[in-house]
């Protein structure tokens, strides 16, 4: 069961005694028993806290931690948590700090896919689209171009 470890399990006196580690959301292992012979009365268990690196599990705590925008959307890809849309770079810069903060050995948190749609680079987007457009004309050589402060130098 992803998010639940079993580190000890025993049958004494008619009883079941079980113990590991659970991941807050794991499902309930009492549960778990429904469907099962079992009386869960006589099963006694004790869990401790672990966060788990199962991507759906890191996904749900990234959705909950970061809130992105409508315009986001993240998912799982081959055991990756890619995010993909459009947002401001406030939301972006602390996605990057997210990604930097997840364990080793988890998922990795991709967000290449993510257009950053703050005024700044909307501005320094069209600029280079200007560029470009100057740059394929014939008779046109952009020698030098740069932005500094909100203002474009060509």
């Amino acid at each position: 069961q992803p998010g639940i470890i079993v580190a000890q399990q025993r049958a004494r006196g008619g009883h079941f005694y079980i113990a590991g580690l659970r991941d807050p959301l794991a499902a309930d292992p009492q549960s778990l028993l429904s469907g099962t012979k079992v009386d869960p009365a006589r099963v006694h268990s004790q869990w401790q806290f672990y966060q788990s690196l199962d991507p759906k599990f890191v996904l749900k705590r990234l959705t909950a931690s970061l809130t992105p925008p409508k315009s986001v959307r993240l998912s799982i890809v081959e055991d990756r948590i890619v995010a993909e849309g459009e947002a401001p770079d406030t939301w972006i810069d602390r996605a990057r700090a997210a990604a930097r903060q997840l364990s080793a050995g988890g998922p990795v948190f991709d967000i290449s896919k993510v257009r950053d749609v703050s005024p700044e680079a909307r501005a320094a987007e069209h600029w280079q689209t200007y560029v470009s457009r100057l740059e394929a004309q014939p008779g046109i050589i952009v020698a030098q171009q740069r932005a500094r402060g909100g203002h474009f130098y060509i």
